[in-house]
C-alpha cells in the first residue's frame, strides 16, 4: 500500500486505490449512515445514505448501551439491505463536551542537519510530552493537528521535511476525548456483530470544518458551532490554525425542554411545535401573525381525556429567542475563557459558521448576528472581536455514484440534484476526516523501519526521499 501525502496541509491518504468509507453519526435525534468514496480533491461520491430517529442516547450521553446498539443494528440492516453494501468498519464521531483541547509546542534537535519524517514526529511527541489537561488517565488522544513549524531561518512552516536546520520547533493542537466515553461508543457497535468494528472516532467539529468551512474562513478567523440536539461542539481558527475545540451540554433539546416547561405541555408536543412553527425572534414574525394560535391536546389524569392548550406564535416564538440567548452567551463566554489563557486577543474576521439540527430554526442567524453586534458594544468583551456575519453551514462537493438513485433524505423539492442539510455536515465530514486525517501519521512507530532511508545517500538517495514525500 502507498501512503500518499497531501502537499500544503500534511494530510495523508491512505492508498491510492479508492476506498470505501463508512460514517456513522450518533446523535440525540437522529443516526445517520454513509458509505462513499472521497477523491484526492475532497469531492465525495455516495454510495449510500440512511438516516432513522435515534434511540438510547440523548444530552449527548448514552442512556441505554443495549437500546443504542439495537438502533445502530437496525439502520445497518436497512442499510444493507437497500444498497448491497456490507457494513464491517465504521468512523464515527464525539460531541464537544467530551472532548479537550489543548495547544502545546515542542522542538528537537536536526542530528542530521536536514529535516527527515522521524525528526518531525519527534517534535510532535515532545510537544505531547508537555500536556496537562490531557496527560491524565481519563483522555485519550484522538487528534494531533500541527498548526505550523519553525526552524532558525524559516516560520510559519506547513511541511517541514526536507528543510536543512539545526532545531525544529512545532505548534500542535491535540483533542482528546474521555476514554470511557470512547469506550461505551464503540461497545455499542460491537455489540450488533463480531464483524463490525470501531475504526476511528472522530471529534465531530473537525467533521464539520471538513464539511462546510472554507479554507479561507479558516484563515481570516471563524467560530464554527454545531448545534445538536443535546450539545453544542465548537471550533474556532484564526490565521488557518485550529485554536479551541471544545463543547457545551446544551442543544436543541434546551429550547425543547423550556417549550414544555413554559406552556406545560408534553415534550413531544413542544418538539412538533418547535419543528414545524418555531422562528427563532418575534421580532421576525409579521405583525398580524403573531397571535396565531397552535392548539395543542395535553392529557389529563384520565386516560381517555384531554385538555386543550392555546399558545400564540409569538409566545412560543419569545421562548425560543430567550433559549437562543442563554446558547449564545455561554458560547462566547466559553471561548473567551478558553482564548484568554494563551492568546492575547482574538479578531473572528469570517463571523459564525452553524450547523446541525437548531441551525435549521428560521431566523437563527439573525438572531446571532444580532447578539454579536450587542456583544461587541460592550467594552468588557474587547478580548474577541467577531464579524457579525453569520452562515448556515451545509455539506458541500457531494455527488452519487452513477449506479445509486438519490435518497430521499438527500432530495429537495425546491432544486434537482443532492440538497444536503446542515444537520448533515457531521456525516459527511466524517468521510473526509476519515480519508486525510491520520493519527498514525506522526507516529515513528509507523516508520521506525524506514529510518536508514530517511536522509538518502547521494543524489539517488535523496530523489527517492522526496518520491516518498510527495508522491
Amino acid at each position: 500500500m502507498l501512503n500518499m501525502k497531501k502537499k500544503n496541509n500534511n494530510a495523508v491518504a491512505k492508498s491510492d486505490k479508492e476506498e470505501l468509507i463508512t460514517a456513522l453519526d450518533i446523535g440525540s435525534s437522529h443516526l445517520r449512515l454513509l458509505s462513499g468514496y472521497v477523491g484526492p480533491d475532497k469531492q465525495i461520491r455516495i454510495r449510500g445514505y440512511k438516516e432513522i430517529k435515534s434511540v438510547g442516547y440523548s444530552n449527548g450521553e448514552i442512556n441505554d448501551i443495549g437500546k443504542l446498539a439495537g438502533s445502530i443494528a437496525s439502520i445497518v440492516q436497512q442499510f444493507q439491505n437497500e444498497y448491497g453494501i456490507e457494513v464491517k468498519d465504521v468512523v464515527t464521531g464525539v460531541p464537544g463536551h467530551v472532548i479537550q483541547g489543548e495547544n502545546q509546542q515542542g522542538n528537537i534537535t536536526v542530528s542530521s542537519g536536514q529535516v527527515t519524517e522521524t525528526d518531525r514526529n519527534r517534535a510532535i511527541e515532545n510537544a505531547a510530552a508537555g500536556l496537562q489537561q490531557l496527560n491524565r488517565n481519563d483522555f485519550v488522544v484522538i487528534h494531533k493537528n500541527p498548526q505550523n513549524y519553525s526552524t532558525e531561518s524559516s516560520e510559519n512552516i506547513v511541511n517541514p521535511i526536507g528543510f536543512y536546520a539545526k532545531r525544529l520547533d512545532v505548534n500542535v493542537h491535540f483533542i482528546g476525548c474521555k476514554g470511557l466515553y470512547k469506550k461505551n461508543i464503540e461497545q455499542a457497535v460491537s455489540m450488533i456483530s463480531s464483524n463490525i468494528h470501531t475504526k476511528n472516532v472522530i471529534y465531530v467539529g473537525n467533521a464539520v470544518s471538513a464539511a462546510a468551512i472554507t479554507e479561507n474562513e479558516k484563515e481570516i478567523g471563524v467560530i464554527q458551532a454545531d448545534i445538536g440536539g443535546g450539545t453544542i461542539s465548537f471550533t474556532v481558527y484564526d490565521a488557518g490554525k485550529q485554536l479551541i475545540s471544545q463543547g457545551i451540554s446544551d442543544g436543541g433539546d434546551y429550547i425543547t425542554n423550556s417549550i414544555a416547561r413554559e406552556f406545560a405541555i408534553p415534550k413531544q408536543s413542544a418538539e412538533e411545535l418547535k419543528l414545524k412553527y418555531g422562528i427563532a425572534s418575534p421580532d421576525i414574525i409579521p405583525d398580524d401573525q403573531k397571535n396565531y394560535q397552535l392548539k395543542v391536546e395535553v392529557p389529563t389524569q384520565f386516560s381517555n381525556q384531554t385538555e386543550e392548550v392555546t399558545i400564540t406564535l409569538g409566545e412560543l416564538s419569545a421562548v425560543i429567542y430567550r433559549c437562543l440567548g442563554s446558547m449564545f452567551e455561554l458560547l462566547f463566554q466559553r471561548i473567551t475563557s478558553h482564548g484568554k489563557s494563551f492568546l492575547k486577543s482574538l479578531d473572528i474576521g469570517a463571523g459564525v459558521v452553524l450547523t446541525g439540527g437548531t441551525a435549521m430554526l428560521r431566523g437563527i442567524d439573525t438572531v446571532l448576528s444580532d447578539y454579536i453586534n450587542y456583544y461587541s458594544q460592550n467594552p468588557a468583551n474587547e478580548f474577541l472581536h467577531c464579524n457579525s456575519k453569520v452562515r448556515i453551514g451545509v455539506p458541500v462537493g457531494l455527488r452519487m455514484c452513477d449506479d445509486i438513485r438519490i435518497p430521499n433524505e438527500l432530495r429537495s423539492s425546491m432544486a434537482p440534484g443532492i440538497a444536503a442539510r446542515p444537520d448533515q455536515a457531521v456525516v459527511f465530514g466524517l468521510l473526509r476526516v476519515a480519508k486525510f486525517d491520520n493519527l498514525e501519521q506522526y507516529s515513528n512507530s509507523r516508520s521506525r523501519n524506514d529510518d536508514s532511508d530517511e536522509v538518502g545517500k547521494g543524489f539517488l538517495g535523496n530523489f527517492k526521499n522526496w518520491m516518498k514525500r510527495e508522491l
